[in-house]
């Protein structure tokens, strides 16, 4: 009984296989027919298959010519990478503390005393440092993630493996700038004490954030060459 049923089974497998076979004969000749108006069934030949490759040539130059619009798009004289560095070097950056010289002379007479008791700090000021620090952290994911993409250039003379391996680096830490982003952008709007300026930051960095973290899976797609 196994035995006639394994029997079947290769009947089957076989039939497919010349009904395939078959089916792509036809497709050829109907080729062939549709270009020069001619019955040609040759298949003996290597160059009657040509319409098999000449099928696929499209789809690899269409491939090419999508890669290298990515490849624009992200490294070109003015693409994201270009715009995203331009954006990070002019953008307000938090005021510093003055330097020890810059510090003003200490004064010489006694300053009155004062009660030791302090006064804490508000409860919202204190949660808008914490928010400017995670902030300040989303900055540093950004710039992580800035510096693979960098390295990921086609034009750096990586490897494939090593390109994709800082594309994929460079989305995770996107990806953890954009979280982030997301979270402290919405609590540090809300603080009624918030810097206007470091928010209008904040906004514009998770904009190249995200319009960079969009071409991370294209930009290995055409580093891959599909």
């Amino acid at each position: 009984m196994k035995s006639r049923s394994g029997l079947a089974g290769c009947v089957i497998l076989v039939v497919l296989v010349v009904l395939a076979v078959v089916g792509v004969i036809i497709w050829v000749t109907a080729c062939h027919w549709s270009k020069d108006g001619r019955f040609v069934c040759t298949p003996w030949e290597g160059s009657w298959w040509s319409p098999l490759t000449s099928a696929a040539k499209p789809a690899a130059d269409q491939a090419a010519v999508a890669g290298k619009a990515v490849e624009d798009k992200v490294w070109g004289d003015d693409g994201l990478i270009k715009q995203a560095e331009n954006w990070w070097s002019n953008r307000h950056k938090p005021a510093e503390a003055p330097s020890p010289a810059e510090a003003p002379a200490p004064t010489t007479t006694k300053p009155p005393l004062i009660p030791s008791s302090r006064t804490p700090k508000p409860p919202e000021e204190r949660a808008v440092r914490r928010y400017e620090a995670e902030l300040s952290q989303a900055e540093d994911y950004f710039t992580t993630g800035m510096d693979h993409y960098r390295q990921a250039n086609p034009r750096s003379g990586a490897s494939v493996a090593d390109r994709v391996e800082h594309l994929r680096a460079a989305a995770s830490a996107f990806a953890q700038a954009d979280n982030m982003l997301t979270t402290a952008i919405t609590a540090y709007r809300a603080e009624p004490d918030h810097n206007p300026t470091r928010l209008a930051d904040a906004e514009a960095l998770q904009r190249y954030n995200r319009s960079l973290f969009e071409t991370c899976t294209k930009a290995e797609a055409a580093a891959r060459g599909y």
